[in-house]
C-alpha cells in the first residue's frame, strides 16, 4: 500500500499552496498513492500532528509512506543556546495555519525536533519513507514575480514552555531528521536559503520545487528511475527559474522511486516507452543526444545496444540492435552509455579590429 500525507499551509502572503497540494496529489496518485490532504483549517498545528499520527498508525511493514509539506519554513531562537555549547542557536520549524495564535505558553509551530521523532516512528513501521519539504530553511529539517516561503522574523514566542513539554515527552534529545538512514528527503532549499513560489507562463501560481518535482514524476512513470538520477533534473529546473534556490536530495538516494530497491546508475538511464517505441527516460535533460549509444543492462545477459535516434526534453527514442530486443524491453531496465556522438560546440574567432564607431543598441 502507498499512502501520502500532503500538508499545505497557506499563511502570510503565500498564494500557491492550494495549487501545490493539488499538483502533488495528481502526481502521486498516478504513482499509486492514496492521498490525504491537510489544508486550510486542517493544517493547523493540531491537524498536522493528527495527520502524521494517522499516517504512522495506518502504515504497515512493506508499505510506502510519503509526507509532503508546502508553506512557510522558519527559524526559532533557542532560548537555551549559549556560545560554546552543543545546543543549536536556532531550531527550524514548519508554519501551520494557526501560527499567529501562538502565545507565551503555546507555540503553534512544528519544530524539526518533533518532525524527527515522528519520522523515526514512521520508519520503524516501514523503511520505505519519502519526505518532501517545499519551504525555506528546509535542508536538514526532517513566491509579485516571486515570493520567498519564509517568515520574515526569527521566532521566539512560546519556545521555553514548548521545549520543556517536549523534554517531558522524551525530547528534545531526539535524532535529527537528517540522521534517519531510511527516509529519502527532497528539500526545496538549504538551511540558510529561501524557497520560492512564482507565477508560471500559464498564469498559475505555483511553488518552483513542487512544479519541477511533479513534472519529473510524470516523466518517470513506469521508468524504474532512482532519486539520484531524477534529482539533478529537478535541481536544474529549479535553478533555471530561481538561480538562488538549490533543491537537494538527502538520504538513500540510490533507491528506485518509492521502493527499497537500489541501483547504481553511473550515468545509466532507465528505459521507457514513447508510445510503443523504445526510449530512454530523461532525454536531453539527462544528456542523451542523437547518435549516442547505450547498452541495456537488464535482461538475459545478451548484449543489446540502443542508439538514440531522436531526443526530446524528457524522452529519447532509441533503435535497438538486435531489433527483436524491442519485444522484450521492459520499462525500468537500465541503459549504460557506451559511446557519445560528437557534440557541436560554439566556435569563436577573432574579428579584425575596426575603427571606433558610435555605439548602438537594438532591442529584439
Amino acid at each position: 500500500m502507498r499512502r501520502a500525507l500532503l500538508i499545505g499551509s497557506q499563511t502570510g502572503a503565500l498564494r500557491a499552496i492550494d495549487n501545490d497540494v493539488a499538483r502533488m496529489t495528481a502526481a502521486l496518485s498516478a504513482h499509486g498513492f492514496a492521498c490525504e490532504r491537510r489544508v486550510g483549517a486542517d493544517a493547523r498545528r493540531a491537524g498536522i500532528l493528527e495527520g502524521l499520527e494517522r499516517l504512522i498508525g495506518d502504515t504497515r511493514p512493506g508499505d510506502a509512506a510519503l509526507v509532503y509539506y508546502s508553506g512557510h519554513g522558519a527559524l526559532a531562537l533557542n532560548p537555551e543556546y549559549r556560545p560554546g555549547r552543543e545546543a543549536p542557536r536556532f531550531f527550524q520549524f514548519i508554519v501551520p495555519t494557526d501560527i499567529d495564535e501562538s502565545g507565551d505558553d503555546d507555540f503553534r509551530g512544528v519544530l524539526n525536533l518533533e518532525l524527527s521523532g515522528l519520522l523515526a516512528r514512521l520508519t520503524e513501521k516501514t523503511q520505505n519513507v519519502t519526505v518532501v519539504l517545499d519551504c525555506c530553511h528546509a535542508a536538514r529539517m526532517c513566491r509579485g514575480p516571486a515570493l520567498a516561503k519564509s517568515l520574515t522574523r526569527v521566532w521566539a514566542l512560546g519556545l521555553d514552555d514548548h521545549l520543556r513539554a517536549l523534554r517531558r515527552r522524551g525530547g528534545p534529545a531526539l535524532p535529527h531528521v537528517e540522521s534517519n538512514p531510511h527516509a529519502v528527503r527532497l528539500v526545496a532549499a538549504a538551511v540558510n536559503q529561501a524557497a520560492f513560489e512564482y507565477t508560471n507562463p500559464r498564469g498559475e501560481r505555483i511553488s518552483v520545487l513542487t512544479e519541477s518535482l511533479a513534472l519529473a514524476l510524470r516523466g518517470a512513470l513506469g521508468a524504474g528511475e532512482t532519486w539520484a538520477s531524477m534529482a539533478p533534473r529537478v535541481r536544474a529546473r529549479v535553478r533555471g527559474i530561481m538561480p538562488t534556490q538549490r533543491a537537494e536530495i538527502e538520504g538513500p538516494a540510490r533507491r528506485v522511486l518509492f521502493e527499497l530497491r537500489e541501483r547504481e546508475l553511473a550515468g545509466a538511464l532507465p528505459c521507457a516507452l514513447d508510445g510503443d517505441a523504445p526510449a530512454l527516460a530523461g532525454g536531453q535533460l539527462a544528456g542523451a543526444e542523437v547518435g549516442d549509444v547505450y547498452e541495456l543492462l537488464d535482461g538475459d545477459g545478451s548484449r543489446v545496444l540502443a542508439t538514440v535516434i531522436a531526443s526530446g526534453p524528457t524522452r529519447a527514442r532509441v533503435r535497438l540492435d538486435p531489433p527483436q530486443a524491442g519485444a522484450t524491453l521492459t520499462a525500468g531496465a537500465l541503459a549504460r552509455p557506451v559511446s557519445r556522438a560528437p557534440r557541436r560546440d560554439a566556435v569563436y574567432f577573432d574579428a579584425p579590429a575596426r575603427a571606433a564607431a558610435p555605439a548602438r543598441s537594438r532591442q529584439r
